[in-house]
């Protein structure tokens, strides 16, 4: 572990997904800012983790993507 790890890896490990949770993807597309968040519209599914803070996710329409952690969010169930 290098310095930047040890400042920030926390930061990046606190959204930890599981096999099978259900999430919503941001839509980046049309954003002026790369810091700025776009909508979470689309539903998926986490399939993986892989890498640092990244998650392979299968979308409603079966495609699969690799969203960073700040892309994702989890959907509340009652």
């Amino acid at each position: 572990d290098g310095p930047y790890s040890k400042r920030f890896g926390k930061r990046i490990n606190e959204a930890e997904y599981v096999k099978g949770d259900v999430v919503r993807l941001c839509k980046r597309d049309n954003v002026k800012n790369k810091d700025e968040k776009g909508r979470f519209l689309e539903k998926g599914t986490v399939i993986s983790e892989c890498g640092k803070g990244a998650v392979l996710i299968q979308k409603e329409d079966g495609k699969i993507v690799k969203k960073s952690h700040r892309d994702v969010k989890r959907v509340i169930v009652d």
